[in-house]
C-alpha cells in the first residue's frame, strides 16, 4: 500500500499531466473507496487520506475528477458483477459516455454530482467555476439525460 505522502506526490504528478501517475492514483482511490464501502461520503473520506495543506487548487481538482471517475467505475463494475444489464447505474454510465462525446465539462459536472455525490457548490469550488455555470450545466445535463431516457423508452415501446 502507498503511504499518504506518496499519494500527494502521485497527485502532483497527475495534475501536471502524468497519465501513469493518474492511473496509479485511480487504483489507490478505488482501493480506498472499496475499503470504506462506497457511500455518499466516500470521496470526501478518500480525500482525507491526502495532506490538503501540501496541494494546490489544480491538484485538488485533479483528485476529485479522478475520485469521481473511480466511484463511477466501482458502481458500474458492481452492477455488471451482479448481472444487472438494465440497471439505472449502467444506463447512466452509457448516457454519460455519450454526453462526454458532446460536452466533456457538462459530463464531468454530472459525473461529480451523480457518482461522487458532490453538491453544486462543491463542484463549483473544485472546478473553479461560478455556481451559476455549474447549475446551468447540471440542469442542461439532467434535461439531456431525461430526453435520452425518454427516447430510449419510446424506442423500446415501439419495438
Amino acid at each position: 500500500m502507498v503511504d499518504p505522502p506518496d499519494r500527494v506526490v502521485l497527485l502532483k504528478r497527475a495534475a501536471a499531466g502524468d497519465l501513469a501517475a493518474e492511473d496509479e492514483l485511480f487504483w489507490i482511490i478505488c482501493d480506498d473507496l472499496r475499503r470504506n464501502s462506497p457511500s455518499a461520503n466516500s470521496v470526501h473520506e478518500a480525500f482525507s487520506q491526502i495532506d490538503g495543506s501540501r496541494i494546490d487548487a489544480n491538484e485538488r481538482q485533479r483528485f476529485y475528477v479522478v475520485a469521481s471517475r473511480a466511484m463511477r467505475w466501482l458502481m458500474v463494475d458492481g452492477e455488471r458483477e451482479q448481472g444487472e444489464p438494465r440497471s439505472a447505474v449502467l444506463g447512466l454510465d452509457r448516457m454519460l459516455q455519450r454526453l462526454n462525446s458532446l460536452d466533456q465539462q457538462r459530463a464531468q459536472v454530472a459525473e461529480m454530482h451523480f457518482f461522487a455525490n458532490l453538491s453544486e457548490e462543491e463542484i463549483a469550488d473544485i472546478l473553479q467555476l461560478s455556481l451559476g455555470v455549474v447549475r446551468r450545466q447540471l440542469s442542461t445535463a439532467n434535461t439531456w439525460l431525461f430526453e435520452q431516457t425518454s427516447f430510449a423508452e419510446e424506442a423500446k415501446d415501439s419495438a
